[in-house]
């Protein structure tokens, strides 16, 4: 019974065949249920939140990702993108986050619900599902059409109008420090569990296998000895042809164990989907430690700095405080105030070659180029310059040694545009610092870029409460 029960849990978990209903919008303004005859402040933050995010337009679209006539019934657009946004407004981790929906009547009110409340309004492990729901793109999208609308009246005669301040950033993983050793001492305890595993279906099978040697003991003192070592830097090479002698030994075992399984895969053998993932990648970070250490270069091409978030990548950054972080870098452009994301990439990539399309968006946007683009030096290349001459756009930044120096009717303006372009660096200051910015918690690739759209959009609401309340 127990067996059945889990099954049908992670049936659920998994999306298949979950029925959605569509959320009643006739929700009470104010009147809102409350035990002993209690009311709401209307001009709570809360409420006037709910005011600002389109929930109807975008339901639709999240319902695509459930069936209509079976299942259990799937928790609505509301509540799903609503326990997001308290999420990222309160700080708070999933079980945290779910427990402040269960005590706070105003965060009741802003999923949509009719009456308060005293029990649990979903399980907190919901939390990675309406992530996998609601993608980066859904978020972009909405954040767009609360921030970036369209003027309805289009002035006539105008050609460019508005400012664009951009930059870009890095939005780093919660992984630990990628270092080689460590990497190749974690594939190696992965993959001595997977060749127990596969030989014990073997024995069960009745193939005659016997545990090969993995020299495990021996293995786990070397690395033990070699972090525990005062000189590392001197032995490091050394250190990781033994490391990495370990893990191909490993890959070999594994190799032949597929070869014995014939028709048999590796799921049925009893290898779960992430190990099987996990395999792969170990493949990837063995082939690249090899390279480097034939060559006698530190660097790859798309280097594997987790095996369990393959995707993240390192992004030189240069900073004062870390000069390589590893996450998404985001290209950001703020446009009347608000911050959209322009590009996001695993990879780094030079956010100079982004500039002529995010002012191409604008003008499909608007109908106009921008009268003026303010950007790093690095933004400050040929085309761009050209681009922005051609659309008479100001294109401003800190000014470099090369260029002609400034007459005096145009230091005022440089200096205005210097503290202009500053309203970006305390966009990322607060995203980091207030919001989770500085460090993405969530797992799994589409999430985590979920995640940071929200930040955005969390950044955004928050200016735009404050504006309201002014």
């Amino acid at each position: 019974m127990q067996g059945k029960t889990l099954k049908k849990v992670k049936t659920l978990a998994l999306g298949g065949m979950i029925m959605y209903k569509m959320s009643d919008k006739n929700q009470i303004e104010i009147d809102f249920g409350l035990p002993f005859y209690g009311r709401l402040d209307p001009n709570n933050r809360w409420i006037e939140l709910a005011k600002e995010i389109p929930w109807d337009e975008f339901e639709h679209e999240y319902a695509e990702h459930f069936t209509h006539k079976t299942g259990s019934p799937a928790k609505n657009f509301r509540i799903a993108l609503g326990a997001l946004l308290i999420q990222k407004k309160l700080g708070t981790t999933d079980r945290e986050t779910v427990k402040q929906i269960m005590e706070n009547p105003y965060l009741q009110y802003f999923l949509g619900y009719q009456d308060y409340v005293i029990t649990q309004p979903f399980d907190p492990s919901m939390m990675v599902h309406f992530r996998m729901k609601i993608s980066e793109e859904t978020v972009s999208k909405i954040n767009e059409e609360i921030f970036l609308k369209k003027n309805e009246i289009a002035e006539e005669g105008v050609t460019n109008k508005g400012t664009v301040i951009v930059d870009a950033t890095c939005a780093p993983q919660d992984i630990r420090y990628p270092n080689d050793a460590s990497l190749l001492n974690e594939a190696r305890i992965k993959l001595e569990v997977m060749i127990a595993i596969l030989v014990a279906y073997l024995v069960e099978i009745g193939v005659h296998k016997k545990m090969p040697r993995t020299y495990k003991n021996q293995a786990y003192k070397f690395f033990l000895g070699f972090t525990k070592g005062k000189n590392r830097n001197k032995t490091i090479r050394k250190v990781l042809k033994k490391l990495l002698s370990y893990v191909e030994r490993d890959i070999r075992y594994i190799d032949v164990i597929l070869e014995e399984l014939g028709q048999h895969s590796l799921e049925k053998a009893g290898l779960s989907h992430k190990q099987i993932e996990e395999l792969g990648t170990i493949r990837k970070l063995a082939k690249q430690q090899s390279e480097m250490l034939v060559e006698k270069k530190h660097h790859v091409d798309n280097r594997i700095v987790s095996i369990s978030q393959p995707y993240v990548r390192p992004i030189v950054r240069n900073k004062s405080r870390s000069k390589t972080e590893f996450g998404a870098k985001i290209n950001i452009a703020i446009i009347n105030g608000y911050a959209t994301i322009d590009t996001l990439s695993w990879d780094s990539f030079n956010e100079g070659t982004t500039l002529i399309d995010t002012i191409e968006r604008y003008y499909n946007k608007y109908g106009y180029y921008p009268e003026v683009v303010l950007a790093d030096n690095i933004y400050k290349t040929k085309a761009n310059k050209a681009f922005c001459k051609e659309h008479s756009i100001r294109f401003t930044g800190n000014k470099t040694n090369k260029e002609p120096i400034l007459k005096e009717n145009e230091k005022k303006s440089y200096i205005q545009d210097s503290k202009d372009r500053q309203v970006i660096e305390g966009l990322f200051g607060t995203g980091k610092r207030r919001y989770s910015l500085n460090l993405i918690m969530t797992k799994r690739q589409d999430t985590s870029e979920t995640s940071i759209a929200l930040e955005i959009l969390a950044l955004n609401l928050g200016k735009l409460l404050r504006t309201k309340i002014a």
